[in-house]
């Protein structure tokens, strides 16, 4: 179980570190690495992150005394003890994730973007697509280490762009004449 909660923690600690976690810390931009190598005793993930694996830990060692059959109930019950506050924001976040729809991050060269894509495709809320310059998005996410690898970035005033527009207008214009 031990075992189990160190590697919840080494898994949450590579993740974008929210914004009330930095604000707390009167910090800008915490990332795993030298100065951050396990989360905040104040990052509102923990509860919810290093008690299931605990709690699968025990189920599958033997050692625990109540079977979990519902996951997704679970956490929901342990993020309900974090305060009715982050209530609206967990009920949204569940709707985001039973049908979760691609999003457009326009000034996808903002750290602060960056940040918010990463954390809506790891909670599963959604697909992000970056809007941007290619080399910048990809030079900054680097810099912040912000994995952007499974988001497609596109750089709406780029050449590729350019061409695909002039694509649609044709099309537009050739239906509109009946051609």
């Amino acid at each position: 179980m031990q075992l189990a909660a160190v590697k919840a923690l080494a898994d949450m600690a590579k993740t974008p570190v929210p914004d009330i976690v930095n604000l707390a810390y009167n910090q800008n931009n915490m990332h795993f690495g030298p100065d951050y190598i396990i989360p905040k005793p104040l990052d509102p993930r923990l509860l919810s992150t290093v008690a299931p694996a605990v709690a699968r830990a025990a189920m599958e060692s033997g050692v625990a005394r109540i079977n979990i059959e519902n996951w997704e109930q679970y956490e929901h019950d342990l993020n309900k003890r974090l305060g009715l506050d982050n209530q609206v924001l967990r009920v949204l976040g569940a709707k985001a994730r039973s049908a979760p729809k691609r999003i457009v991050f326009a000034e996808g060269d903002n750290v602060n973007i960056l940040k918010a894509a990463q954390i809506v495709l790891d909670e599963g809320i959604g697909f992000p697509t970056l809007l941007g310059d290619v080399k910048k998005i990809e030079e900054l996410a680097d810099l912040h280490k912000i994995d952007i690898s499974e988001m497609p970035v596109i750089n709406p005033r780029g050449d590729e762009a350019k061409a695909k527009r002039e694509e649609y207008v044709d099309l537009f214009y050739k239906k509109k004449k009946g051609t």
